[in-house]
């Protein structure tokens, strides 16, 4: 079993607070888990994104 989450917002939200928080929950739980953030101009207001993997056996954040 593999579970894919994708976070988006702008800035300030804390789309990368939330993201650490779902993959230390998953992690505790027993799972491998595997993140990646994109968080370029997230000062001014653009857009930040952020993946989560989690499951039996992970290789890679944004691959199946």
């Amino acid at each position: 079993m593999v579970q894919n989450i994708l976070l988006s917002g702008v800035g300030g939200q804390g789309i990368l607070l939330a993201a650490k928080i779902i993959a230390t929950a998953a992690e505790h739980t027993g799972f491998q888990v595997a993140a990646n953030e994109i968080h370029g101009m997230a000062q001014r207001g653009s857009s930040v994104t952020a993946q989560i993997r989690y499951g039996d056996h992970i290789f890679s954040p944004s691959r199946p």
